[in-house]
């Protein structure tokens, strides 16, 4: 005779680590209602690199939410910054509807740890799409600013 038992109904599962989830929720957000597809197109969804509709020009993205900042901080990795690298914060709710969005250009923040203070002047609205102006404001300005000093 052989008894058969059955694995206890944990193991019987696949888990989805929590901050995973919310990752790809925020992920879904930014792409949705922050980058819709009728301005922007997705070329590469790991990477997260996209494409701006009205100008062309390719872009990365970094998607970031937190609940709140820990001593007004945080610290992100970014193996190789370029021009067109941008990241978006969301701060506060959930991963789908955060209350805090936060959208700059990594050469505005040069540094790994960022404080709240670095992204001053850098919130957009949660329930609009950005704009093409909004965007590349900053990426004109320097290439303004370094053909005036060369």
């Amino acid at each position: 005779m052989v008894a058969v038992i059955p694995p206890k109904p944990e193991y019987n599962r696949f888990v989805i680590p929590d901050n995973f989830r919310k990752k790809k929720q925020f992920e879904k957000f930014v792409l949705n209602n922050l980058f819709p597809p009728k301005l922007y197109t997705v070329i590469d969804r790991i990477g997260l690199k996209l494409r701006d509709n009205a100008t062309g020009l390719e872009f990365h993205l970094k998607c970031r939410h937190h609940y709140s900042l820990i001593s007004n901080s945080f610290t992100f990795t970014l193996q190789k910054k370029r021009n067109n690298d941008f990241f978006v914060l969301g701060l506060g709710g959930s991963g789908e509807s955060p209350n805090e969005i936060y959208l700059a250009n990594f050469q505005d923040c040069p540094y790994m740890h960022l404080f709240k203070r670095h992204l001053k002047n850098k919130a957009i609205a949660t329930n609009q799409p950005v704009s093409s102006a909004t965007l590349w404001k900053h990426t004109l300005q320097l290439e303004v600013a370094e053909k005036k000093i060369a």
